[in-house]
């Protein structure tokens, strides 16, 4: 799990602003899963923290667009591309992905839960790691 509070399991659409280390996670590809991004860092009060991103999240989706067949390297492009600071990024935890995938067959982005983004704690800045993706 990562640094923050949020512990939302299943299905999440986050919505995070590009802070000045980048969006603040690091993805890997499990090949072991028959590959797909997943979530291996979260830096603490990061964008992607604040907004429920978590330890081993699969990546779904960026800006609504379905990247689970993509490369990791089309994926951390598709993030830091845009002249935006805004993303959002579709995410589902592993245990919820399998019960889904079961159930229904495919993943349904329409049924995601909309996450809140939290406000970093006053005081608090986000640890620094190197950026991880969306870094500068």
């Amino acid at each position: 799990m990562s640094g923050g509070e949020y512990t939302q399991m299943g299905l999440r659409l986050l919505t995070m602003d590009r802070g000045p280390n980048g969006f603040g996670f690091h993805m890997y590809t499990d090949k072991k899963r028959e590959g797909g991004q997943y979530i291996k860092k979260v830096t603490k009060n990061s964008p992607a923290d604040l907004a429920g991103m978590l330890l081993d999240d699969h990546v779904v989706g960026v800006d609504g667009v379905d990247i689970r067949l993509n490369t990791h390297h089309q994926v951390v492009e598709k993030v830091r591309s845009g002249t935006g600071k805004e993303k959002t990024i579709l995410v589902i935890d592993p245990k919820s992905e399998e019960e889904l995938l079961e159930k229904e067959g495919d993943i349904d982005p329409s049924k995601a839960i909309v996450m809140i983004p939290r406000t970093a704690p006053q005081g608090g800045t986000e640890e620094t790691d190197g950026g991880g993706v969306g870094g500068g």
